[in-house]
């Protein structure tokens, strides 16, 4: 019965390990700056290894028979309103994620930061009229900022300068 547990996970996980190499991979196009310690490519790849770790488990899981058998009807109603209702969210989440793992590179981290947090805070936003975009988009340069001096000045590692390194330097 493809509605049991069993199944379930083994498509979550089959579908973490994908995006646990893919995320993986794309990290491995940030350049690392730093000279020594941890590097701007240092938390991507962290953060891909943890993904596909948990698929691991949830196949392990699966193998071991810890899945539980579903009603049928509650699993495929569930499966359907996961795509069409609040779990579009989730993949336009996972979108998002991929698309500043992208431009990261591109633009670099401090606009990337900027469009990855406005954009995922508008996604999540009930309501979203003209003061609430400008306050979510003032939200988002002020995070993104104190993120970066945080990282560059406090830490030590150097960001993903993107377009701009050939301005800076």
């Amino acid at each position: 019965m493809w509605c049991s547990m069993e199944n379930k996970n083994k498509i979550l996980g089959i579908f973490s390990l994908a995006v646990g190499i893919v995320l993986f991979l794309l990290s491995l196009n940030i350049h690392d700056k730093a000279a020594v310690g941890v590097g701007a490519a240092f938390f991507p790849k962290l953060i891909s290894l943890g993904i596909f770790a948990m698929g691991i488990v949830l196949l392990v899981q699966r193998k071991t028979g810890m899945g539980k058998q579903v009603d049928k009807n509650q699993c495929c109603t569930q499966v359907v309103s996961d795509f069409t209702g609040r779990g579009r969210y989730v993949w336009m989440t996972v979108g998002l994620l991929v698309a500043y793992l992208i431009l990261i590179s591109i633009f670099g981290f401090l606009l990337s930061s900027i469009g990855y947090i406005y954009f995922q805070m508008q996604l999540l936003a009930c309501d979203s009229d003209h003061k609430t975009r400008l306050k979510d988009f003032a939200i988002s340069v002020l995070t993104s900022v104190i993120a970066y001096m945080l990282f560059v000045h406090v830490f030590g590692i150097m960001l993903p300068l993107g377009c701009f390194a050939e301005i800076g330097g």
